[in-house]
């Protein structure tokens, strides 16, 4: 028999011993624990994303004897102002600005230095050339 699922076991409890497997998150374990052990009724409060399925119906549909108007429904669909209208962001964008300066500028100076690197072995290869060359001409040598 082929089984596609991976199976994975928490902890184990016998009646001599009990023990846990470690799991890869301790807080991610404790907070389904917390989920399991609290009360899943609509009067809870509880978020929807947090409740299971069979019990969202009743957080989705009205109480019996209130009764939505178009006008509330209506209100309710109008796109009203959100936090991205209303941010000023000016102080991120003038950051931001300000690294990418600095950021630039470091990016020039090592460019600099590097290139006075460069500029340094050229010329000493071209004087211990003229070096070498001299001293072949005084020793008469042309090898």
């Amino acid at each position: 028999m082929l089984v596609d699922s991976a199976v994975t076991y928490s902890s184990v409890h016998s009646k001599a011993r009990s023990w846990s497997i470690p799991s890869e998150d301790p807080y991610e374990e404790a907070a389904q624990q917390l989920f399991e052990q609290a009360p899943h009724s609509p009067k809870a409060g509880i978020p929807e994303a947090d409740t299971p399925p069979h019990n969202r119906p009743l957080l989705a549909t009205t109480r019996p004897g209130c009764e939505v108007e178009e006008s509330s429904t209506a209100v309710a669909r109008q796109p009203g102002p959100t936090m991205a209208h209303g941010v000023d962001c000016s102080y991120v964008e003038t950051r931001l600005r300000d690294t990418e300066k600095r950021m630039m500028a470091a990016l020039k100076l090592v460019n600099l230095r590097r290139q006075a690197v460069d500029d340094f072995a050229v010329q000493h290869i071209l004087r211990t050339q003229a070096l070498e060359a001299g001293a072949c001409d005084d020793t008469g040598n042309n090898s």
